[in-house]
């Protein structure tokens, strides 16, 4: 049976969470040294804001979640992170302003499941953020989900206050839904970015004279027709090499846009390359066989121009970029009886759980 507690201010120096637990309230829950054991859940429901300090070790289930019409943040300042479990931070029922932010001067780690999700309510800046200092290193699932609306921004960052250069190692997966992500950071690993529903991924060729790195063994998947892949600062750059970009799922009209007018493209049937040419330099895409040359579309705008592929990819889509969806599916917090549930049913709650 779950521990159900309403807590007008809590706010603890250091807690274990060894056994099901419950807290309401709708004060700001200050917590600091946070441990939750494996095969036990946390959940803080419709607190209005959310700090943790120290260190940050997740081996169970920790769930933050909003079901209020009223704004909602959560803060994670510590000199570690570790999710070994599931983290679920949920809003996608309120109507105010959101912003979820991790910033370890130490590691972040992730070899569980992360989901994050606010609602189409107005928000300012970048609502999703996590950056560290030391490393920054994802082996499982994290998502960033905006239920509609406008794309809202995306930061993820290594190396913060360091002269070093920014690393981050994705070995997971990376899934995108209505967000925008712009790179500002070297992306190493033989992992997957998902770029889902009205999602973008802003590759920076150029930005403050350092062209950033993507590991060819990096797989970018393009899984809805409204995905975008960004391409910027060739002409800033024009004498930067770039590896070989591998791109799963182009086609059925999703678009991968340049900042540039190029010269013009080919495609290596035998190779399965897309070669995108700017003045003496060429962008590889390993797009895959099987295309058909004449199906490629160029679309020209004011600021770039945009390749699209009219049918739909003829390849299958890699094991490795499975983000799935929320879904109806048990979970652990379904099974309580302790009475009518404090919260909705919410499909992000279990989806995480897959």
């Amino acid at each position: 049976m779950a521990i159900l507690l309403t807590l007008k201010t809590p706010s603890v120096t250091s807690l274990l969470i060894s056994q099901d637990t419950i807290e309401t309230t709708e004060k700001e829950a200050l917590l600091s040294n946070l441990t939750v054991n494996p095969g036990v859940y946390y959940l803080l429901l419709n607190n209005r804001n959310t700090v943790i300090t120290g260190s940050f070790e997740n081996a169970g289930n920790f769930h933050v979640l909003r079901t209020h019409e009223s704004s909602t943040n959560i803060m994670v300042t510590s000199k570690s992170f570790q999710n070994k479990g599931t983290v679920v931070f949920d809003s996608t029922a309120a109507v105010g302003g959101e912003e979820y932010r991790i910033t370890v001067n130490g590691a972040f780690e992730n070899s569980g499941r992360l989901y994050w999700g606010i609602s189409n309510a107005w928000v300012s800046g970048t609502p999703f953020s996590i950056r560290s200092k030391a490393s920054w290193t994802n082996t499982g699932r994290i998502m960033f989900e905006r239920t509609s609306g406008p794309a809202v921004r995306v930061a993820i960052d290594q190396g913060l206050g360091s002269r070093s250069r920014s690393v981050i190692k994705n070995t997971g997966v990376i899934c995108l839904t209505n967000t925008v992500w712009t790179q500002t950071t070297d992306i190493k690993g033989d992992g997957c970015i998902y770029i889902g529903r009205g999602a973008k991924l802003a590759l920076q060729a150029e930005a403050d004279t350092a062209s950033f790195f993507v590991s060819s063994g990096q797989v970018i998947y393009l899984a809805q027709g409204s995905s975008t892949l960004e391409f910027s600062g060739l002409r800033r750059n024009p004498g930067a090499s770039f590896s070989t970009y591998k791109i799963a799922g182009f086609g059925g009209n999703n678009v991968i846009r340049f900042d540039v007018f190029f010269w013009g493209y080919s495609y290596n049937g035998e190779t399965g390359v897309l070669t995108v040419k700017y003045k003496d330099m060429g962008v590889n895409f390993d797009i895959g066989k099987d295309y058909l040359p004449f199906h490629f579309a160029k679309t020209t705008s004011l600021t770039g121009i945009s390749l699209s592929y009219r049918q739909n990819p003829p390849n299958d889509v890699p094991s490795k970029c499975f983000c799935g969806e929320p879904s109806e599916e048990t979970s652990p917090l379904s099974t309580l009886n302790f009475g009518p549930k404090p919260w909705p049913h919410s499909p992000r709650l279990w989806w995480a759980l897959l």
